[in-house]
């Protein structure tokens, strides 16, 4: 359960964070929103996949952390476990609120990640920002700058018909099927097809760089495959040595 608060520094100068438990938010998101920005680094450690919202239609860039609602394969023994840590759990617990015309920092009061003993200090001595917070307000900005470029994203290649659905069916070491779908993909049938003047707008846009993490991190599939079924095969080993 979440309780979002403004951070004041009145009521809240006692407040520090522990950054090695931020990520406990996450642990049971199989799907980890990402922004453009952070797709090179996110190829490396996730399958980058496009799902659609069936409600409003919109689409939204993904780290697959998972095959089913619920599964976070990252979260190992309540460490994360992965060499990129994506800017959603960076921020955590911080959000960004409206009051009235101006944009606040928010904090979820219920968070483990808080303290009142351990971890970063949210205001120096001087009752300023530490540095900490200075980092988080830049991610969140971040974060903000990120939806909109990944709409303009999605806008061009929507408008170019570069996304295609895509589906998996996938067995796993103790004999279980999964079922991946209402995923989407690069098409690069359809990027091969594209004319010399569209490939050279989305090359000097960046949006050409942009494509190639999300189709490089598909590699990164096969190692998620392998980490569920590392997973089965302890769970299993742990049940016949009890």
């Amino acid at each position: 359960m979440s309780n979002i608060v403004s951070l004041n520094f009145d009521k809240h100068s006692h407040l520090r964070v522990q950054a090695s438990l931020r990520h406990r938010s996450a642990v049971n998101q199989h799907l980890m929103p990402l922004v453009p920005a952070e797709f090179g680094r996110a190829s490396t450690c996730f399958p980058i996949i496009v799902t659609k919202n069936a409600d409003t239609g919109e689409f939204t860039f993904s780290a697959m952390m998972g095959f089913q609602p619920g599964e976070n394969l990252f979260v190992r023994e309540g460490r994360w476990d992965a060499d990129y840590e994506p800017l959603q759990i960076q921020r955590q617990p911080f959000f960004v609120g409206d009051d009235h015309d101006s944009k606040v920092v928010c904090f979820d009061s219920e968070s483990l990640a808080l303290s009142a003993d351990d971890g970063e200090l949210l205001f120096n001595s001087k009752s300023q920002a530490s540095d900490y917070l200075q980092t988080v307000e830049q991610i969140l900005n971040q974060l903000m700058g990120g939806e909109i470029e990944s709409q303009k994203l999605v806008t061009q290649l929507v408008d170019l018909k570069l996304l295609t659905p895509f589906s998996l069916d996938i067995e796993f070491n103790d004999g279980t099927k999964q079922a991946v779908q209402g995923a989407y993909m690069i098409d690069e049938n359809r990027m091969a097809e594209l004319d010399d003047q569209a490939v050279l707008r989305l090359y000097r846009s960046g949006v050409i760089g942009l494509m190639h993490n999300v189709q490089n991190s598909m590699h990164q599939l096969p190692n998620l495959i392998a980490r569920k079924n590392r997973m089965l095969d302890t769970a299993k080993s742990w049940f016949e040595s009890a």
